[in-house]
């Protein structure tokens, strides 16, 4: 039988755990990813849950960019604690550019890439610590 601490801890993880994802789906949140995109003409948003993440592997995303433009992809978590990691790649599935540097460990908020051929291209959304929801938001200038 449980007592009342573990039905309290249950509970409260289901209210932060609702709460949490309801930031991922509220337009205030997308749009305020959108705003680091200053100068950049927005393209599209990608709205990632780790829920629908398959045994863990990323989400991808494939999308046309166009020689001799410099495309900016903003990620924003729901908290600190899911730190989203996104990788583009080329058509080749070789990785051009990531958010995240594995020796320092360190995540930055976005990434820039200066396309040199027009083509297919791959972007890859995960969490770093396996859960969590955010936000990437791709824009675009010449």
């Amino acid at each position: 039988m449980m007592n009342i601490k573990t039905i309290c801890s249950f509970t409260l993880a289901l209210l932060f755990s609702s709460l949490v994802n309801a930031q991922c789906d509220d337009p205030d949140f997308i749009d305020g990813c959108g705003q680091q995109l200053k100068g950049y003409t927005l393209l599209k948003s990608y709205k990632v849950d780790s829920k629908d993440l398959k045994n863990g592997k990323a989400v991808q995303y494939s999308y046309i960019f166009s020689k001799n433009t410099t495309y900016y992809l903003s990620v924003c978590s729901s908290d600190q604690s899911s730190k989203m990691i996104v990788n583009l790649y080329d058509k080749s599935k070789r990785i051009l550019a990531t958010n995240y540097d594995k020796r320092t460990k360190k995540h930055y908020p976005a990434l820039i890439y200066r396309c040199t051929s027009t083509g297919s291209y791959y972007l890859t959304f995960e969490f770093a610590n396996h859960s969590g929801c955010g936000v990437g938001v791709l824009g675009f200038i010449k």
